[in-house]
């Protein structure tokens, strides 16, 4: 099993306007498209075209695409928009300008989010699969590998830049991310550019008492995307968690009354006021 970025860690301020006014959702559109394609049903969706029409209005002149019409192309986006074309057998248009747009984005190995941005394992995760997926090239691996490695922190996980790795602060989302970038460019590569030992130890370690992961290693409260992105890292490292029963009664716990799950006990789920955001 190899790591994916997962949809629903988009930046939910993006697009809160329009999921809180009832608008177009990209994230949603993305995850009702895979999932169909996943079952075999992607062109019983209803008036597929309509949908093909609403991603490549999202398609922007620079040749990336963006989560709202006018807005400016990022990386998050243009993974969603060209992966719902494919799974509904459409050729994404102009495949070279979205290259282009895309090795802009390189920065000291890694991708940035847009234009301007810093790279990020998040960022980087995308980029690696719009540029092997969609683009059918290969990522300079040297250059991937040297900027993961400073990612790792002494505590053996990975942060968020190599800043926050010299200052030890490890996250699961992160780390998530990270893997998922090198199994995106390197799958067949059986060596990792990390301390791979130290990493699986890091997140083992991570499993708090009640046998759900927390999102950060200073966090106590365990929670459901935190725990679901530690064990898809686990398991594309061909590892598991210390407390496997603990972890599988901590996540079926998470079940409401109405059969959905929540993040924690006690989430204040969508909808929120919108002044939450701020």
């Amino acid at each position: 099993m190899s790591v994916r970025a997962d949809p629903l860690t988009v930046d939910a301020r993006a697009s809160a306007e329009h999921v809180l006014g009832g608008g177009p959702d990209l994230g949603c559109t993305y995850a009702a498209v895979r999932t169909a394609a996943w079952l075999g049903a992607a062109w019983e969706l209803p008036a597929p075209v309509a949908t093909v029409d609403y991603v490549l209005g999202l398609h922007r002149p620079d040749g990336g695409y963006a989560a709202s019409p006018g807005m400016r192309s990022e990386l998050w986006a243009t993974y969603m928009c060209t992966s719902v074309l494919r799974d509904l057998g459409v050729t994404v248009p102009h495949p070279a300008s979205t290259l282009t747009w895309l090795s802009g984005l390189r920065d000291d190995g890694g991708f940035g989010m847009c234009a301007g941005r810093s790279a990020d394992p998040w960022a980087t995760c995308y980029g690696c699969r719009v540029a092997t997926e969609t683009c059918g090239i290969t990522v300079p691996r040297d250059s991937l590998a040297h900027w993961l490695q400073q990612l790792q922190t002494p505590s053996g996980g990975l942060a968020w830049s190599p800043e926050a790795a010299a200052g030890d602060r490890p996250d699961i989302s992160a780390t998530y991310c990270g893997v998922g970038a090198w199994l995106a460019a390197a799958a067949d590569d059986p060596h990792l550019p990390w301390r791979a030992r130290s990493l699986v130890g890091w997140l083992q370690g991570e499993q708090r008492e009640d046998g759900g992961f927390a999102p950060a290693g200073d966090s106590e409260r365990a929670c459901l995307t935190a725990t679901y992105q530690a064990l898809a890292t686990l398991d594309a490292l061909g590892a598991r968690p210390q407390d496997q029963v603990a972890c599988a009664r901590w996540v079926l716990a998470r079940r409401g009354r109405q059969g959905s799950f929540v993040r924690w006990e006690g989430y204040l789920r969508w909808p929120v006021p919108p002044l939450a955001l701020v």
